[in-house]
């Protein structure tokens, strides 16, 4: 029995191997959205901040959406985001 079950996983595991690859995102692909990430302080600086920063890019990276971080007010206006950032 523990051959069967070995010969199982190891077939899953080349079939996920397969999926995932050929499932991929091209890397021209255009970003199916972007987000406005704002992150100035008034008092205390965390120093976390930039790790938090990074790890949104990483999500943006990884799942296709474009990430504008940006301590600078001059990005918000009255009809919303500037530069298209909704």
């Amino acid at each position: 029995m523990p051959r069967f079950l070995r010969a199982i996983c190891l077939a899953l595991l080349a079939v996920a191997t397969v999926v995932s690859t050929t499932t991929a995102l091209p890397a021209e692909a255009a970003p199916r959205f972007r987000v406005l990430l704002f992150s100035k302080v008034t008092n205390f600086y965390h120093d976390s901040i930039p790790a938090g920063v990074a790890a949104i890019q990483q999500l943006g990276t990884a799942h296709n959406f474009e990430v504008v971080a940006t301590v600078v007010t001059a990005q918000y206006t009255d009809g919303g985001a500037a530069g298209g950032v909704p």
